[in-house]
């Protein structure tokens, strides 16, 4: 299966199981097996490890025990199209574990937005107070 320019994975990889659709359908529903289970064996797999290990975090729920990713494919009404929906889920996953997630940046507060935030901290404190019952004593 092509992904991208310099991936290919090989079919080998890749199983395919035909089931009873529960989508639309009417009778042909309980005749015909038109929904995909389709299996993707990352052990087999020439991939990088850090790219499996990402591909493993995104697709946690859909990997099973034998290390292969799930993916159920039953919303169209043809074996053809659930097929080919099926392939691009995994290549859409695939390909979002190519990239590596950008470091996040720690930002500082500046001067101003703390001393704005301690300025509304004590007019929030001062509003409070002036709310407190008056005690006279004369």
């Amino acid at each position: 299966m092509f992904i991208s320019e310099n991936i290919v994975i090989d079919e080998a990889c890749i199983s395919e199981e035909f089931v009873r659709s529960s989508g639309p359908g009417g009778q042909n529903v309980n005749k015909v097996a038109t929904a995909v289970c389709l299996k993707f064996d990352l052990k087999a797999c020439a991939f990088d490890p850090g790219v499996k290990e990402r591909i493993r975090r995104i697709a946690n729920h859909r990997l099973n025990l034998r290390d292969e990713i799930v993916i159920f494919s039953g919303d169209y009404r043809s074996q053809r199209r659930n097929r080919e929906e099926a392939r691009r889920r995994l290549k859409a996953l695939i390909k979002k574990s190519m990239f590596l997630p950008a470091k996040r940046k720690k930002t500082k507060k500046t001067k101003s937005s703390e001393l704005k935030r301690l300025k509304t901290k004590r007019m929030r404190g001062e509003k409070k107070k002036n709310r407190q019952k008056v005690i006279c004593t004369s």
